[in-house]
């Protein structure tokens, strides 16, 4: 029906049909928040837990942890700041930092076939004043 052509009474009863259907909807967001605000707060303990075992917080800060836990933006903020902690810097552990030549095989190692004294140990002794030695 055109809007120009209604009662004021007709304009009335349609604000309230709308009105009523605006109060619907937000009684489901309502209940669909609600809901999903229950599943975060029954998590939370949990997340603490793993926290704590995993040594990501001290158990010292258990009831702090969950208090940040329970606003969604700190949330993430704080997931953010666990992710940077430390898996990157064990992951380094036992890596190079830089990329280097290889060195080259070492002589007299263990296993390793030894041919003789060089000349370098020939002239060594020599120097010392001792006989170069054979094998």
């Amino acid at each position: 029906m055109d809007v120009s052509k209604q009662t004021t009474a007709e304009k009335i009863v349609d604000f309230i049909g709308y009105s009523q259907a605006a109060l619907q909807k937000a009684h489901q967001q309502l209940a669909e928040f609600k809901k999903t605000a229950a599943a975060v707060s029954a998590k939370i303990p949990q997340v603490v837990e793993a926290l704590v075992a995993n040594d990501r917080i001290d158990p010292s800060q258990r009831e702090k942890a969950a208090q940040l836990l329970r606003d969604p933006e700190t949330a993430l903020e704080v997931l953010v700041e666990v992710a940077k902690h430390r898996n990157a810097e064990e992951a380094r552990l036992g890596s190079p930092t830089q990329k280097t030549a290889s060195a080259a095989p070492r002589a007299h190692a263990i296993g390793q076939r030894y041919a003789g004294p060089s000349e370098a140990d020939r002239r060594f002794l020599e120097k010392l004043g001792l006989e170069p030695f054979v094998e």
